[in-house]
């Protein structure tokens, strides 16, 4: 869909009554920009302007992206503007959370478990700026490829790499790069891991999901290769039962 500014400004009051019930009083105006990147960036997407209204800048690529990936974008910034309005700490410990502290992740846990997101609100937020808050989501998603084993070729089995969040859009384009992508709403390691450290631990539970800024780096060749490359025999992992040694040489 191609977006523009009457658009996104109209979504924006249909979505203060939808989701904020109307408790953002001031208007929200929206700016195209073209040094804004809203996953990826040192500019701000929000900020307050003035006493007058809230200012919330995209980057142009963002003006065809889907429906859903705008809906979850503008939520995801009209809560700073919530924020602003009725939470006068939001911004402390800036350079800890860089706005994305405790209060806003009790914001969108609140409208992740209320309404149907088909991308969850916090997707962007770096772990180590969480510090001890608690992010209630288990889904996770394995991103592999069928490999064959060298001790028997007629034993085939998965292997790749556990993934937290994923967009529609970003799964197309791993698989239009030829590896397979699986869903999981409780994925957890089996006692046939070769890491005792993370023998039946649930997968969100420990530091081997990967994310897709560094997934999306596959080109061609070895899946295998890249990702024992990219991240090391670690987070090679496996959603079935399988001798897991007998796959790490294994090449595609």
């Amino acid at each position: 869909m191609q977006w523009n500014i009457q658009q996104l400004e109209k979504r924006a009051q249909i979505y203060n009554r939808i989701y904020f019930n109307n408790e953002i009083e001031l208007p929200i105006r929206i700016r195209w920009s073209r040094h804004l990147y809203n996953t990826d960036s040192n500019y701000d997407a929000y900020c307050r302007s003035n006493d007058e209204y809230h200012l919330i800048r995209f980057n142009v690529k963002y003006s065809n992206v889907s429906d859903e990936i705008m809906r979850s974008t503008l939520v995801h910034e009209m809560i700073h503007a919530w924020q602003d309005e009725h939470d006068p700490h939001c911004n402390d410990d800036w350079a800890k959370y860089e706005g994305h502290g405790p209060s806003f992740i009790k914001k969108c846990e609140e409208l992740n478990a209320k309404f149907k997101f088909t991308y969850p609100l916090m997707r962007y937020t770096q772990g180590s700026k969480l510090a001890n808050i608690v992010k209630q989501n288990k889904d996770v998603y394995f991103v592999y490829k069928i490999a064959t084993s060298d001790l028997d070729p007629n034993m085939k089995f998965p292997i790749g790499v556990f993934v937290k969040f994923l967009y529609r859009d970003e799964i197309v384009n791993l698989v239009n790069k030829g590896v397979l992508v699986k869903y999981y709403t409780n994925a957890r390691f089996s006692n046939k891991t070769c890491y005792p450290d993370i023998d039946n631990k649930y997968v969100t539970q420990t530091d081997i999901p990967v994310t897709y800024t560094r997934l999306k780096q596959y080109k061609s060749g070895s899946f295998v290769q890249f990702i024992r490359d990219e991240f090391g025999l670690y987070h090679m992992v496996s959603d079935d039962d399988f001798n897991f040694k007998d796959g790490m040489d294994v090449e595609l």
